[in-house]
């Protein structure tokens, strides 16, 4: 039957009934796919493809922001970015309003969102279906990396738990002198399956925002993008993929009526005093996947991988707007109350792992898994809502999957903040 049909499609199919059904494809995978089985949607694709390309890329599959990066890296390619784009900052600009929540007040950009170029060659478009294929397997085999070292983790906590976030440092007993209790309680964990939608397309993302820096760097060696004032400097140093993904210093937020102004501090303090952002460890994750992993998974592995983790619910609202918020989530909020200000040392902060950094938790894939998977290791409260009682064992299970020598490093980084943050607070921080 499937060669009767192949036949038909090949043979008696015209090819204005083959464009609406390039165009009805799901995503960018099922249309390069397409495209490699049949000489003939091959052949009409040549003369349509920058609306069959346009149409599936914006189906709904695949993020918002991810649309945008492989938007701006194909105007790269085809040396087509606007001409407001003139220097480093205003890319940056560009680079951050359509693939980020992160916006300047006033706005920086003002210009209207970028969209593909009529005349966009059909190489560059094949090019972009390639690049797609590469990075769909590079996630999945990312995802199976991260999944390996995190699935055998035996997390304990134990309500008995001797740290306690009320207590006030004034009784001379360190942070760090709160020591787990001696009965040990392992979590009876839950394994949530195969990685979300959410997930594979967080680290989707990352690899695509590594592929930008990559086409910037290849663009401007080879002098294809015009150089004027700033430019230069971009020249002599390669672009990393977090410097296109930085944020404000200062996040503009204009309090309403339905928002409290501590609300809005709350938020800002929590990019401003980190080291890093959630996108730039999932760009982190991502390349030590790479450094780590020498070939691509083959083939016969990625399309089980494909089969066995195929994404079968309807995608709601609050996945979309989870993955929307590219700062934070709630196990970055969850690290902030663990860690704290990377810039304060807090007297009042109990938390027996301030100032320890996130790297630590890194290797376990913590950037990219989603609440319910951290939720189901006793890692995090099924909600985002951490009160300072309730949050005891969670501190103790991301303690506990420490080494001692990893502890004692924390705890003598937190001894010497101590002695070098100590004195006055600066203004504008929250305690």
């Amino acid at each position: 039957m499937m060669t009767n049909f192949s036949c038909y499609l090949e043979n008696r199919l015209p090819p204005e009934l083959l464009i609406p059904i390039l165009t009805h494809l799901p995503d960018l995978e099922s249309l390069d796919s397409f495209l490699r089985a049949s000489p003939a949607a091959y052949r009409v694709f040549d003369t349509q493809s920058m609306q069959i390309f346009t149409t599936v890329l914006s189906s709904g599959s695949t993020h918002t922001y991810t649309c945008a990066l492989i938007r701006i890296i194909a105007l790269i390619r085809a040396n087509a970015l606007p001409s407001t784009v003139h220097d480093l900052i205003t890319l940056k600009d560009l680079i951050r309003h359509e693939t980020s929540p992160h916006r300047w007040t006033p706005p920086r950009w003002v210009h209207p969102p970028t969209s593909l170029p009529l005349d966009l060659p059909t190489a560059i478009i094949r090019e972009l279906l390639a690049v797609n294929r590469n990075i769909q397997r590079l996630t999945f085999g990312c995802l199976e990396y991260y999944l390996d070292r995190f699935t055998p983790l035996k997390p304990f906590n134990s309500a008995a738990f001797s740290f306690d976030s009320t207590r006030f440092s004034d009784d001379g007993i360190g942070p760090w002198d709160d020591k787990a209790a001696d009965t040990i309680y392992y979590y009876p964990v839950h394994d949530v399956g195969p990685p979300s939608w959410l997930e594979q397309q967080r680290v989707l993302r990352a690899f695509w925002r590594i592929q930008l820096s990559h086409d910037l760097n290849v663009a401007l060696e080879a002098a294809r993008i015009v150089l004027t004032d700033g430019w230069e400097g971009l020249n002599a140093q390669r672009t990393s993929p977090a410097e296109l993904c930085d944020v404000p210093i200062q996040l503009g937020y204009h309090p309403t009526e339905d928002c409290e102004i501590s609300e809005l501090l709350l938020d800002t303090r929590s990019i401003n005093d980190s080291e890093t952002i959630l996108e730039q460890e999932l760009l982190e994750s991502a390349t030590q996947y790479r450094q780590d992993a020498a070939d691509l998974i083959a083939e016969s592995k990625y399309w089980r991988f494909k089969k066995d983790w195929a994404i079968c619910s309807t995608l709601t609202d609050q996945q979309w707007e989870i993955l929307d918020n590219t700062h934070r989530s709630d196990m970055w909020y969850f690290f902030q109350l663990l860690a704290g200000s990377c810039q304060v040392h807090d007297y009042y902060f109990r938390s027996p792992l301030q100032h320890a950094k996130f790297e630590l938790w890194r290797p376990f894939g913590f950037a990219i898994w989603s609440t319910s998977r951290m939720a189901g290791y006793g890692l995090l409260m099924p909600t985002s809502w951490y009160a300072a009682g309730v949050g005891k064992p969670f501190y103790e299970a991301w303690r506990n999957l420490l080494t001692q020598e990893q502890l004692d490093a924390v705890e003598e980084e937190s001894k010497r903040k101590e002695e070098e943050l100590s004195g006055p607070r600066p203004p504008g921080i929250l305690y």
